[in-house]
């Protein structure tokens, strides 16, 4: 049997570019194939989807020309929020020219929304969900010989016009088992980036109510052993001497304390000269854990902060102590570690104070050691806690605010308005207190306090400056008597750049009348800005 398994690109909008997919997920489900019985292919377009921002009426047939080259058997996708529209389209038009070849999704976005998706999507033949390591060369070998498919786990079918679902496969517990990843099939798109991806483990055992990576890992961590994590950096590294620097992939890293001690001891007894970085909770690490992920390589490290607000912590189920957050940002930054802290604005529950917690928690993470802040409107996931209990308070707006969103076409916007449970990530929660515009420049002033950190953070220690959101505020206002404007830019970057515009002139206007006489504040603003005028005007 000719297979192949086709992973799209993630397009933003903001840059009107494309991320180069991680395609661990495919090239673990391919290695247990027999080969030797079938022929499978891993399909990345990303030349395909560089023609869809040139001329997207093409996009569709230059996509199944190029995946029709190898007279696959059947098709396989994978399913990510980002990009699971077009994915979708796409099966369509191959589905009407070739209506015989099975169309066949698994990934993250189409195990949660499954039933709704073969009901909604009658093109989509078979859905394999959650890890499909062991359930993907059980259905194939199921289709290749016409064995019935109740016995494949974790399948969803059609059988006789009516949709089936078969038991859950088991989750993998030991990942160890797994074949090694022929790191020689990735796309040259994969080996031209900086780092090289990694898998090292799954799951996490946390239940915040934004996120579905609990619905789909079923809370349940696990790690790769230092050997083997070792052995794949090897591996890839051998293939291309080149590549040193990795990237980890875990939705959580460091939950258990011991295990990753163990990882770390390993791979500084190993003698190993790679660099690597993962994602982290705050409060799963300290000074002396992060000292010994430094030591055995790690450079870089992501914090999902999410609130700055005490309160909100306990209502999204993430229960961080602010005081914990600001000593591990603290740590990092005395040991040389590079950190990103991320945040998330929109919750439904959130209120002025809340979001004034978490701009100001933004500006002080910066000025302990974060390098970096992320502020996200929220986006209710499908098979999140909030996507569910929201699921009749959530509105689409095509202007509504965000940087991690996929180009938006006129077919696609038409698929997301009448699919709201599949396509919720596109949603906005409906609040009282803040329109789009309002967290729009929220996240603008995240942004700003990335390019003045040291300006507005001797602002916060001034006793009689303006909240940072009455600030925002101020903008979301100007925003709106100016929406015609903001509402032309073609790209969420565009936007951007307008509100960061906006903000710098309160800014210059700030720094030359509320603190004129405040020597430190206007040196320490000028030396900022003076760093990063190219990018901006003041008027």
């Amino acid at each position: 049997m000719n297979i192949v398994l086709v992973n799209l690109p993630h397009i933003t909008e903001k840059y009107k570019e494309v991320i180069f997919p991680n395609s661990l997920g495919l090239l673990s489900i391919m290695a247990p194939v027999d080969k030797t019985k079938h022929k499978i292919y891993l399909h990345t377009p990303i030349t395909d989807v560089r023609d869809l921002m040139k001329n997207p009426d093409k996009f569709y047939d230059q996509c199944m020309q190029s995946i029709m080259k190898n007279n696959p058997q059947l098709i396989g996708f994978t399913s990510r929020c980002n990009s699971y529209t077009y994915t979708l389209l796409i099966a369509k038009y191959i589905k009407k020219h070739y209506p015989k070849i099975p169309m066949l999704l698994g990934g993250p976005q189409a195990s949660v929304t499954d039933i709704t998706t073969m009901k909604t999507f009658p093109y989509i033949d078979y859905i394999l969900r959650s890890e499909a390591d062991y359930t993907f060369p059980q259905l194939v070998q199921a289709l290749e010989n016409r064995i019935d498919l109740a016995s494949v786990p974790g399948l969803t079918y059609r059988k006789k016009e009516k949709i089936t679902r078969t038991p859950e496969a088991p989750l993998i517990e030991d990942l160890d088992a797994l074949p090694m990843i022929d790191y020689r099939l990735l796309p040259k798109e994969a080996i031209t980036n900086e780092r090289m991806n990694i898998e090292v483990g799954r799951g996490c055992p946390y239940g915040c109510t934004f996120c579905s990576t609990a619905n789909y890992f079923k809370r349940i961590y696990r790690l790769k052993s230092p050997k083997r994590i070792l052995a794949e950096m090897n591996a890839i590294h051998a293939l291309y001497p080149q590549k040193k620097r990795f990237t980890f992939d875990h939705d959580n890293l460091t939950v258990h304390r011991m295990k990753l001690l163990q990882m770390c001891d390993a791979f500084i007894a190993s003698g190993m000269r790679y660099q690597w970085g993962g994602s982290s909770r705050i409060d799963n690490v300290d000074k002396n854990v992060l000292k010994r992920m430094k030591q055995a390589g790690c450079v870089s490290i992501f914090f999902g902060v999410e609130t700055g607000s005490q309160r909100m912590q306990k209502i999204i189920k993430k229960y961080l102590r602010i005081d914990k957050i600001k000593s591990t940002l603290t740590a990092c930054g005395s040991i040389g570690l590079s950190s990103i802290a991320s945040f998330i604005v929109g919750f439904p529950e959130e209120t002025e104070s809340d979001v004034e917690d978490t701009l100001r928690l933004i500006v002080s993470g910066l000025h302990m050691g974060a390098e970096k802040t992320h502020l996200h409107a929220l986006s209710p996931l499908p098979g999140s806690y909030l996507a569910r209990k929201y699921a009749h308070h959530m509105y689409y707006s095509p202007t509504a605010f965000s940087d991690i969103t996929e180009i938006v076409f006129r077919e696609q916007e038409n698929m997301i308005r009448k699919n709201r449970n599949i396509f919720s990530d596109k949603y906005r929660i409906r609040t009282t207190r803040f329109s789009d515009l309002d967290i729009a420049a929220f996240c603008g002033f995240a942004q700003l306090a990335n390019k003045f950190p040291k300006t507005l953070y001797a602002i916060s220690q001034v006793s009689h400056h303006k909240s940072f959101f009455l600030i925002s505020k101020q903008i979301s206002q100007k925003i709106k008597s100016t929406y015609r404007t903001y509402r032309n830019c073609a790209t969420v970057n565009e936007r951007y750049l307008y509100i960061q515009n906006l903000y710098l002139a309160d800014l210059h206007a700030m720094v030359k009348t509320t603190f004129k006489k405040d020597v430190k504040i206007q040196n320490t603003y000028y030396k900022e800005i003076f760093s990063t005028a190219a990018k901006f005007t003041v008027n």
